[in-house]
């Protein structure tokens, strides 16, 4: 369904969820609610998967409080085999990923080639310098040692240099000594003191 603007144009569901109309896509889903998961033509995206890619947080928002007719696919996946936390880990939009980890977006998601959103929030750090979204994902026990298609964790894909070298603190998988009795198996997740003492060790 769509509507026309002031210069009547006809304007989608997506569209709205796109450029951050929260207006429009209230009057929508108000008309159509069943729009609520409606994918595109071609990459078979939702409009949660479209705001969230954009960090249109007031538009996540709403459908994720979503109380009207139908239910939200919250791990629906485009033709990419993306979910909407996919999306926005792989666009650095992490307001909204910790939004979507909040309301039970699956951590361990994976995508046609086995990507978890890590792997795609260790891309968008490596164009940016930005690990926000890294950070976030850990904290919400992300699987360090994850693997995709290619046998590649998301440490694997970090390159050597001292630019990266936050990220091989965050990310890196040690393989567990006989004396070392503590649990990183979950995530692979250190924190600073846990570092220190290894260092000191």
């Amino acid at each position: 369904m769509r509507i026309q603007d002031k210069n009547s144009k006809p304007v989608t569901i997506h569209a709205c969820a796109e450029t951050g109309d929260l207006i429009g896509l209230q009057r929508l889903l108000r008309q159509n609610p069943f729009l609520l998961n409606e994918r595109t033509i071609l990459t078979v995206q939702t409009p949660l998967h479209i705001s969230s890619g954009q960090n249109r947080v007031e538009i996540v928002k709403y459908l994720l409080e979503w109380r009207g007719p139908g239910e939200l696919e919250l791990e629906a996946q485009n033709v990419y085999g993306e979910t909407p936390l996919h999306v926005a880990a792989k666009n650095g939009c992490n307001e909204v990923v910790r939004m979507l980890l909040d309301y039970g977006a699956y951590v361990e998601a994976r995508t046609n080639n086995s990507m978890t959103p890590l792997h795609l929030a260790v891309g968008f750090a490596l164009r940016t310098g930005d690990d926000t979204s890294v950070k976030t994902l850990l904290e919400f026990n992300a699987d360090c040692s994850a693997e995709d298609d290619e046998g590649m964790m998301p440490y694997n894909y970090l390159p050597e240099g001292q630019e990266n070298e936050e990220l091989h603190r965050l990310l890196y998988v040690e393989e567990q000594s006989d004396y070392d009795t503590t649990d990183y198996s979950s995530t692979g997740y250190r924190s600073d003191e846990e570092l220190r003492k290894s260092d000191d060790g």
